[in-house]
């Protein structure tokens, strides 16, 4: 915005820069949000607790023991998962283009749902909106005794 004020003024459209007396270092920063993150003992009472819809529980373990955001997690089709020797990885693309193996752990192969017909370009999890997403696993939580989601 700032920008295009600046380009305004010296084009002559406006007269005055209102920009030119505020001082950029002051302006006001966002606070640090604080982050917080589940316990085992959480972990385990999740996986212990039945949701409403079994594909958003596994996606949301399988999501925390690989460490993947949500995003990544609703656009992961089947033909990103790659054999390599004995173990089983994640093929991601950054956005440099450059490919990131994610290795994946026995436990978190648990948590994938059976492939059964889907073909390699499908997602693995197909998840609803995000909306829906978060308010399945708010309710789902509650239910288990956590209060962090």
């Amino acid at each position: 915005m700032r920008t295009a004020i600046n380009r305004a003024y010296k084009d002559g459209i406006i007269t005055v820069n209102p920009t030119k007396e505020f001082d950029f270092a002051d302006k006001v920063k966002a606070k640090a949000s604080r982050r917080e993150y589940l316990t085992i003992e959480e972990l385990k009472l999740l996986i212990a607790t039945e949701c409403k819809y079994e594909i958003m529980k596994q996606a949301f373990l399988f999501s925390c023991l690989c460490g993947l955001r949500v995003n990544d997690i609703r656009k992961l089709k089947w033909n990103d998962l790659q054999k390599s020797g004995e173990r089983i990885r994640i093929k991601m693309i950054q956005k440099t283009k450059e490919p990131l193996y994610l290795p994946i752990s026995d436990e978190a192969l648990k948590r994938l749902p059976q492939q059964n017909e889907a073909k390699g370009d499908d997602l693995i999890f197909p998840l609803t909106h995000e909306g829906t997403i978060n308010k399945t696993l708010q309710k789902w939580a509650k239910d288990a005794g956590v209060t962090k989601l």
